[in-house]
């Protein structure tokens, strides 16, 4: 589905960016890197970022808010609850001045 819509991207309105925040060795991440065409971990042609630790949501919050001022951006995660809870805690901190962000969380 995320490949469908990523390629029907009409007027830009769909920004992916995912996070690994998993451990995995630096030959494995150059292993996963490989392709050109498209991400390995996701099949997307949008890239994972690999992070140690948790990704820097004050910098991606701030980054987002400058970018879309004035918009609703929607947020979707998977992932453990206390990263979630820092997700959403985040979500409500950078929604000011007319920028609105959407907390989606999906546990399986």
């Amino acid at each position: 589905l995320l490949s469908q819509l990523e390629k029907n991207n009409v007027n830009n309105f769909l920004e992916i960016n995912i996070y690994f925040t998993g451990k995995m060795s630096t030959e494995k991440v150059k292993d996963v890197m490989t392709s050109d065409d498209f991400d390995a971990m996701s099949g997307l042609e949008n890239k994972t970022y690999f992070v140690r630790g948790r990704p820097p949501l004050k910098k991606i919050f701030s980054d987002m808010t400058a970018q879309y001022a004035g918009k609703t951006i929607g947020v979707f995660f998977c992932g453990p609850p206390v990263l979630s809870k820092s997700l959403y805690s985040s979500c409500r901190k950078f929604t000011k001045k007319g920028t609105k962000f959407v907390y989606h969380k999906e546990n399986f």
